[in-house]
């Protein structure tokens, strides 16, 4: 049974339903993005098994999901709009990825570096 069906079943008064049904909201919310964050994440190509920097990885994936949630209660104020979410969560992914010591390759930038020059030297006049 899913939480939203849950509150269905209790017997509590009004005003504490509708803070739970918010409650849930938010959290689903959340979950989702959560999916997100770490799918895009992966697709970043940081995480390198076996590698010196995989612990130091794993700690910069937690700071930040931990940076989106607290920015969103912070800036956003856990509002649940879908468009400024997603630009925080872009934002967020771009400062872990500027943000990271030179000595962890980028794979994902140096094969977009890659495609990008060779697309420029392919059409050149």
């Amino acid at each position: 049974m899913a939480l939203k069906e849950f509150i269905n079943f209790v017997t509590l008064p009004k005003e504490i339903l509708t803070e739970l049904k918010a409650m849930i909201d938010k959290f689903a919310f959340s979950y989702t993005f959560s999916i997100k964050f770490n799918t895009l994440f992966r697709q970043l190509d940081l995480e390198q098994p076996m590698s010196d920097h995989e612990e130091y990885l794993k700690g910069v994936k937690k700071f930040g999901w931990l940076l989106f949630i607290n920015a969103r209660a912070s800036i956003l104020q856990n509002r649940t709009d879908l468009i400024e979410s997603v630009l925080l969560l872009a934002a967020t992914l771009n400062h872990i990825v500027v943000n990271l010591p030179r000595t962890i390759p980028l794979a994902y930038f140096e094969k977009l570096n890659k495609d990008i020059c060779k697309f420029i030297s392919e059409n050149a006049y």
